[in-house]
């Protein structure tokens, strides 16, 4: 996907959109295969900038889960 092996040392967090047009989901899912421990969260719906409140597509829900679940991310890595 980005022209070569995702760095093992580096950690790797997505998240995405079940639908989202912008993003080819079996290449996101092949990449957090290859990236060995990467996690991978995938929602529902089609919106690409779900966590963007100043955008229609919004959700608060599911940007509230993205906040927690990257801080989670975070922490562990510090």
């Amino acid at each position: 996907m980005f022209g070569s092996e995702w760095p093992a040392q580096t950690a790797l967090q997505l998240h995405v959109s079940a639908e989202d047009d912008w993003v080819e989901l079996l290449e996101v899912e092949e990449l957090a295969e290859d990236a060995g421990a990467a996690e991978l969260f995938i929602y529902p719906g089609d919106a690409h900038l779900v966590a963007d409140s100043s955008l229609d597509e919004y959700d608060a829900d599911i940007a509230e889960l993205i906040l927690e679940r990257s801080i989670r991310f975070l922490d562990r890595l510090s």
